[in-house]
């Protein structure tokens, strides 16, 4: 349809011209419709005027929840160097299989529209189907390299999939960014394959976890940890709940049942005088101490002194974490100082909390 109105409001075409008018409605009042709580819901609604109705119309809305931040998002587990394929698992090499997988650790609902993953890979969530992108508090969800190669090491596993990411992990560390709609960092770390790292998830098939879900600073080496379980556990929780009697001793070893979860077992502490190779072979007090890999959110000190009085967490230098394959790993402390410098009396002990 075409017309043309002069500016003195004759029409001046010989199209067909028309009249009109917009007319308001006023709304009739209803009852509303519970959504179903927090989260991405669809919405599908029709008008019926007399007998007849209009087509259905649907649009997807998200309510009552929160935009990711640092505060309620955090990078919970890192595949970076995965093992070799198996017989069973096809024709896959070892980068196939990496993963990150983040967890909401806030108690409200997050929505990881416009957040991407940047550096050493790249995604975007807005392209991640909804059940990816809405997460209740503690949903974890899972970014792979390759979803067939996910599919044949996990195989059953209920882990939320948002997508595949480009790139891959470098096996030596690099950068790893996660930003919001905005470009604003909400994490960003560089892991390495060297200690203090978990070098044991360097290709031996471990995974490398955060110490708990919640807002620790991922730049920290060590608030993270390898895997107790082989190949990681993606879209799972990694850590077990304590117990429910934390100051139990019902075996009576001395032990309580917090330290016996700590340590993973009734072996204590060691400490003895050896040689150690990372300090040319020079003899030191080497403290040794097993931890709990499932155990998470614990913070273990080993301390020193010489007088049973004055406890000193800087009388220990970290040498080394061994992981094992029982899901417990052995730590490694030595001296600050060689064993023909120490006073007459040295004494080690292990604080956990």
């Amino acid at each position: 349809v075409h017309q043309y109105t002069h500016a003195n409001g004759v029409s001046m075409a010989d199209d067909m011209s028309f009249e009109m008018r917009v007319r308001g409605l006023s709304l009739v009042p209803g009852n509303p419709i519970p959504t179903g709580g927090a989260g991405a819901h669809v919405v599908k609604a029709r008008v019926r005027n007399g007998s007849e109705w209009s087509p259905l119309l649907e649009t997807s809305i998200t309510v009552n929840v929160n935009a990711a931040a640092t505060a309620n998002l955090a990078v919970t587990e890192l595949m970076y160097h995965p093992a070799d394929a198996t017989g069973g698992e096809g024709a896959f090499t070892d980068n196939d299989f990496e993963f990150i997988e983040l967890t909401n650790i806030s108690s409200g609902t997050i929505d990881l529209a416009g957040v991407t993953l940047a550096d050493a890979v790249t995604f975007a969530f807005d392209a991640a189907p909804p059940a990816a992108k809405i997460l209740p508090p503690g949903a974890r969800v899972v970014v792979v390299a390759n979803p067939a190669a996910f599919a044949a090491r996990y195989p059953g596993s209920t882990a939320v999939i948002a997508g595949a990411y480009s790139g891959n992990l470098s096996n030596s560390g690099e950068q790893v960014s996660v930003l919001d709609g905005t470009g604003a960092v909400i994490r960003r770390f560089t892991y390495t394959d060297d200690e203090p790292w978990p070098v044991d998830a360097d290709g031996s098939g471990a995974g490398m976890v955060l110490n708990a879900a919640a807002d620790l600073d991922h730049t920290v080496p060590f608030n993270w940890h390898a895997s107790a379980a082989l190949n990681g556990s993606p879209g799972m929780p990694d850590h077990v709940a304590a117990p429910a009697d934390p100051n139990g001793d019902p075996d009576g070893n001395g032990l309580t049942n917090f330290h016996e979860f700590a340590m993973g077992g009734t072996t204590p502490p060691g400490f003895v005088m050896e040689p150690v190779a990372e300090q040319a072979g020079a003899v030191h007090a080497v403290f040794r101490f097993r931890r709990n890999l499932a155990a998470g959110g614990l913070a273990f000190e080993p301390q020193a002194c010489d007088d049973l009085v004055a406890w000193d967490p800087a009388k220990l230098v970290y040498v080394k974490t061994q992981r094992q394959a029982d899901g417990t790993a052995v730590v490694t402390y030595r001296s600050a100082l060689p064993a023909d410098q120490l006073p007459g009396r040295f004494f080690a002990r292990l604080r956990v909390r």
